[in-house]
């Protein structure tokens, strides 16, 4: 329900002067939070995407770390059995 200004007193204009401009602020500070959260949103993607594609090279290098520490826990066993005094 509309009231008209004519039916206001001088305090309760000065008063929704200064809440039309609080809203005009907070409306402002919406539109600025919705555009960091859009690019946000933009570089979690991306780095989501980096992730997902380095997984597949993690894999490789802990299967290689794990080939190696294999063989050299191999060798040593095998150089300590035959070369034991």
């Amino acid at each position: 329900m509309l009231i008209h200004e004519s039916c206001m007193t001088p305090e309760e204009r000065d008063r929704l002067t200064r809440n039309e401009v609080r809203i005009d602020v907070v409306c402002a500070d919406v539109a600025e939070i919705k555009l960091t959260i859009g690019e946000a949103n933009t570089r979690l993607r991306s780095i989501e995407q980096t992730l997902s594609e380095a997984q597949g090279g993690w894999r490789t290098i802990m299967l290689l770390g794990g080939v190696g520490a294999t063989l050299g826990a191999a060798l040593t066993h095998m150089f300590t059995t035959l070369f034991h005094r």
